[in-house]
């Protein structure tokens, strides 16, 4: 993330990972621009742009399915009869959230001279799809559109107001919500976007990014929603949480509407299938990195952000990694801003590493790809340095260890250096100590540095800008073995070289 700031990637960023019951952390980079400015910290308001689609419509649609309000294969004009027009009459509740209801993907309404939210919903109403409907999906701003409109229908109030006193408030976002046109600009609480050529032409500071969204008034299905990275992370806790909610002891969801929503929808054979409203780990092939990386587990979802954001869950390991950045600013079109794509898989794999454990990603490598990593064991230093990572092969001494990592950082453009031998040399003499009283608690599974706090108050994470769980500052990288008293040096090793490629991509 560091390195990312001084790329011009994003001026500012925040990073939370997770592990339900275990480590939780969050950090904070960079300023709100390039001129400076107040720094970030974990308690900034972000744009999630496109992650509203999963942190207000999508829960607002699971609240009123589990109160029987919301039938998911019902048609969409059961509930917006104006919807029933030019072949859309029999388009269902569940092809608009898995992206299956055909419908295009955006259109740019200020230039079509639809300034409101009546005027677009109108045109939308009586639009064609674009594509077929109930087959493979295509990502459509346009049906979450529709869908925050139908929440809004049913419960009779804004999806703002809804999303609030069922989902934002019973959790504990106090910094989450929508933020009306013309409401608090420049708010020193919310890091700016883009310098807006288009049409608003001003720095967007305190109001919504995406132009339909702001032609909505602020609030809209696909987009407008503002949140803070400790925020996302408490989201996050609840859907891994099977909809209980900690820090105020409140059963949101079922653990049946978590399910029913974070599912892929393969009934019908879909190819490379969303759950509803969720992307998920399953759309992605070896030829498509999954934005939360390579090492999250086939029943992972999550969903990315267009202002440079990102929330990814994996059920399996009970372990979620939120990004929040402003990678559009000063402008989208920028090419460095581009490369949050790279970023944001790149955050992924280091975080999974330090939350679930080297030892518990190497089983699930090898239940998936065992006749994979036998071949590559095989070809030894002649493989392709693109098509495979350390994490993929077993370690079998120093020289591999450093071999796998080289190819690692290789994969993400990155440079690789051993720690230091005056590093190593302060190591073996006692100077990086290795903790006191916590042999019994660590294990290959659950091994974090030994500086993160793990006290109530410390669990979501404190802002700094230099060093802390995703910097560079020394941590300890021993792991303590009961075999005779003797230190495993091949475990430290390990460590050492996951340390450092952390460091580089931080």
């Amino acid at each position: 993330m560091h390195g990312a700031v001084a790329e011009r990637v994003f001026p500012g960023g925040a990073v939370g990972v997770g592990k339900v019951g275990g480590l939780r952390r969050a950090q904070a980079y960079g300023n709100y621009t390039y001129e400076g400015g107040p720094s970030c910290s974990t308690r900034s308001v972000w744009d999630a742009a496109s992650l509203t689609k999963v942190m207000a419509t999508v829960p607002a649609a699971m609240k009123l399915w589990e109160d029987g309000l919301l039938d998911l294969d019902a048609t969409v004009a059961t509930y917006l009869v104006e919807f029933a027009q030019n072949g859309k009459e029999g388009i269902t509740v569940r092809q608009l959230l898995s992206h299956t209801a055909g419908l295009r993907a955006w259109y740019p309404f200020y230039h079509m001279n639809l300034r409101t939210k009546q005027d677009i919903l109108k045109f939308v109403m009586a639009d064609a799809p674009a594509h077929p409907v109930g087959r493979d999906p295509v990502y459509s701003d346009l049906s979450m559109l529709v869908m925050g409109h139908l929440v809004e229908r049913i419960a009779g109030k804004s999806l703002g107001e809804f999303a609030k006193e069922h989902v934002f408030h019973p959790i504990g976002m106090t910094s989450t919500g929508f933020r009306c046109v013309g409401e608090g600009n420049e708010d020193p609480d919310v890091v700016p976007t883009e310098v807006d050529n288009t049409f608003r032409n001003r720095l967007l500071w305190g109001e919504v990014h995406d132009p339909t969204a702001y032609l909505f008034g602020g609030c809209a299905g696909n987009a407008g929603l503002f949140t803070s990275v400790l925020d996302t992370m408490k989201f996050a806790e609840v859907m891994l949480r099977e909809g209980y909610a900690e820090e105020t002891g409140r059963q949101l969801f079922q653990p049946k509407t978590i399910r029913t929503f974070t599912e892929p929808q393969t009934a019908r054979g879909t190819l490379y299938p969303f759950a509803l409203g969720w992307d998920t780990k399953l759309r992605f092939s070896a030829l498509r990195r999954c934005p939360g990386g390579t090492r999250m587990s086939l029943s992972a979802y999550g969903h990315t952000g267009f202002t440079g954001t990102s929330i990814w869950i994996d059920p399996k390991h009970m372990a979620y990694v939120c990004v929040l950045t402003n990678s559009v600013h000063p402008s989208a079109e920028a090419p460095t801003g581009a490369r949050i794509c790279d970023i944001r898989p790149a955050l992924g794999d280091i975080a999974m590493m330090m939350l679930v454990g080297r030892e518990n990603l190497m089983k699930t490598e090898r239940q998936k790809h065992r006749q994979k990593l036998l071949d590559e064991a095989r070809l030894g230093a002649g493989r392709e340095a693109t098509s495979i990572s350390w994490l993929e092969v077993e370690e079998s001494g120093e020289e591999d260890i450093t071999t796998q990592t080289e190819e690692l950082c290789s994969m993400y453009g990155l440079t690789f250096r051993l720690p230091s031998d005056e590093a190593s040399s302060q190591e073996e003499s006692g100077l990086l100590d290795e903790p006191q009283g916590e042999d019994e608690n660590l294990s290959a599974e659950a091994s974090t540095p030994a500086h993160v706090a793990r006290s109530p108050e410390e669990s979501w994470g404190q802002s700094s800008t230099e060093g802390g769980a995703f910097g560079t500052t020394t941590i300890n990288t021993r792991l303590k073995e009961k075999r005779g008293g003797q230190l495993s040096k091949l475990r430290d090793v390990s460590l050492l070289a996951f340390i450092a490629v952390w460091s580089l991509v931080t």
